[in-house]
Parts: structure tokens; sequence; C-alpha cells
């Protein structure tokens, strides 16, 4: 573990104190699992500047030794610490469309898991975007809504997902965000397309009870929000 920490200090000195460490130290499997543990402990401390080198790290080591799955798992896990830290409109845009272009990455290969992530995190940052103000960089209800849609349509191909309680959560917050601001007539027809299309997906997902056993007074409530938005939106 040693090795991996000299090996954390030499990239936090930048690309060139990395690259310089790498030629005097082999790259094992055994070396990017054990970068990939600190970022885990980092992460799970609230250190979240570091774990963010952690992850970033750890998916160049990982594409370096020709694991995509390894190194996809790590990029997700990037983006996500990038949303945690995330504190203005801006930063919450930049996120999303980082996410997007993993996305697209992510269709060409068989990794339902990490697709259905990195959609989640772009809904993520549309919601929490849109809530700081991201109206002017557009970050709107229908493009908030459009985003959630997509996360649904990869939802199912990835069950069982420890996502799909963050995905559930998101899109009662969304849904009930949406359904609470006005939106222009212009942008009405392409925001009720997408609540459709999440009602139909509401229905599987109810109740909700599954994805919260512990709170039942939160599932309660996802269930009500869902249930009003299926019979407003009937199939």
């Amino acid at each position: 573990m040693s090795t991996a920490l000299d090996l954390l200090r030499a990239a936090g000195a930048g690309p060139q104190g990395l690259e310089s460490f790498l030629q005097t130290h082999p790259l094992t499997r055994q070396l990017a699992a054990e970068v990939r543990e600190l970022f885990v402990a980092y992460a799970n401390a609230g250190r979240l500047e570091t774990a963010e080198l952690a992850a970033s790290v750890t998916a160049l080591l990982w594409l370096r030794l020709d694991d995509e799955h390894e190194m996809f798992r790590n990029v997700v896990d990037h983006l996500q610490v990038r949303f945690q830290r995330a504190q203005d409109a801006a930063s919450y845009a930049a996120v999303r469309t980082d996410a997007l272009d993993v996305l697209s990455r992510l269709l060409g290969v068989r990794e339902d898991e990490f697709v259905f992530r990195a959609a989640v995190l772009v809904a993520d940052a549309s919601y929490f975007g849109h809530r700081a103000g991201g109206e002017p960089l557009g970050l709107s209800v229908p493009l908030m809504l459009a985003d959630l849609a997509a996360a649904a349509n990869y939802a199912q191909r990835a069950i069982p997902s420890t996502w799909f309680p963050k995905f559930v959560e998101l899109m009662a917050v969304v849904i009930r965000t949406a359904m609470s601001e006005r939106v222009s007539e212009d942008h009405q027809a392409q925001a009720d397309r997408s609540l459709r299309n999440l009602a139909g997906h509401a229905e599987s997902l109810l109740p909700t009870s599954r994805y919260f056993p512990e709170d039942p007074k939160k599932a309660a409530q996802i269930d009500g929000l869902l249930t009003s938005l299926v019979a407003q939106y009937p199939q």
C-alpha cells in the first residue's frame, strides 16, 4: 500500500510526476487495485479532493493495463466525486457534459451497470444544476425530465443495481420539481412526453419500500407521487 500512496503523492504534483513514477515502478494489477482501495477509503472519509485524484489515477492505470471494465468503473466513480464536489450551476453543467461523453463511450460496450450509473449522473447534474440557477446554461425543466427519462430507459437493464435507491429518489424529486414549476407552452409538449415516459416506468418501481426498507415514510411519499404520475399520464 505504501507504493500506492507514493504513486498518489507523485500524481498530486501533476501529470509529469505520475509519469516519472511509472517509469521507475512496474505497473501491476495489484498496484491499481491498491490505489482503488485508497480511493474507497478517501471517499468514505469524505476526503473528496483526494478521492477525485485517486479515482482519476486509478482509471488511467486500468486503461494502461487494458482492463476496460475496471477503467470505466473508476471513470464513473471519478464523475460521481466531481458531482459531489460541485457547488454551482456551471460545475453541475460541466459534470453533465462529461457524463454524457462517458455515456456515449459506454454504449459501445456491454456494461449495462455503468451505462445506468452514467445516465443517473447526467440526470443528477441536470437537476441540481437547475436548482442552482442553471436555467441560463440550458439546465431547464424539460432537459431535466429528458435526462431522467433516458436514465429510466437504461434502468431495466441494470437490475439489480445498488444505484436504484438513488435513482428512485432522484426520480421523485425531479417529478415533484417539474410539477411545481411553470413551463412555457413551447416546452410543455416536450415535458409531457418525458413525464409520460416516466409514468410508464413508475409502475414497475412500486412499491418503493424495497428500496427504502428503513424509511417507510419516505417510501410512502414516493409511492404517492409515482401513483399520481401514473394516474395523470395513463399508458
